[in-house]
């Protein structure tokens, strides 16, 4: 029985390496063409439409908790992931509805929005600016303040946080 040397053994690691490399680069390019697809439907059918937010909840979906219609359509991997549900009145009706998690921030409940809604997704909020609404990290509030050229208060926001740490 033959053995491998070490030469041998690095050009098999080399070419499984390349295998691998060029599946996920494949698989890659075709998941981005479908999003990039679903995403275009998604934007051909979008509609503006006044809502009411009754109630507002990030979770997995169920039959408890959306139409069992959704619920039989939706793939088992995306039962899994946790989603944006808001059950709003939409017209005479209660309809349950799905969003991404930068509207899902801004939406409030008992609150009227006007929002642009594709099927049972809301897509966005209209006259919105959502990257201004979403709720900022200390890193990102300190960024935001030292481009404004406001060094003092970055500086007060440090000293705060240096007496926090002391405690």
């Amino acid at each position: 029985m033959p053995t491998l040397s070490l030469s041998d053994f690095l050009i098999i690691i080399c070419i499984a390496v390349a295998v691998i490399f060029l599946f996920t680069t494949h698989l890659g390019k075709k998941r981005q063409k479908e999003s990039f697809e679903a995403q275009n439907l998604l934007e051909q059918h979008k509609m503006i439409t006044p809502i009411l937010v009754i109630e507002k909840r990030f979770e997995k979906p169920s039959p408890n908790n959306m139409p069992k219609a959704y619920y039989d359509r939706l793939p088992a991997k995306s039962r899994r992931n946790k989603y944006g549900i808001i059950k709003a009145k939409v017209g005479p009706q209660i309809a349950t509805l799905f969003c991404d998690k930068p509207v899902f921030e801004v939406l409030t409940p008992k609150k009227t929005y006007k929002v642009e809604l594709s099927g049972a997704i809301i897509l966005g909020i209209e006259g919105m600016h959502l990257e201004e609404k979403k709720k900022k990290s200390l890193g990102e509030k300190m960024t935001v303040l030292a481009k404004k050229g406001e060094t003092a208060v970055v500086r007060e926001y440090m000293d705060k946080d240096k007496d926090k740490k002391k405690k």
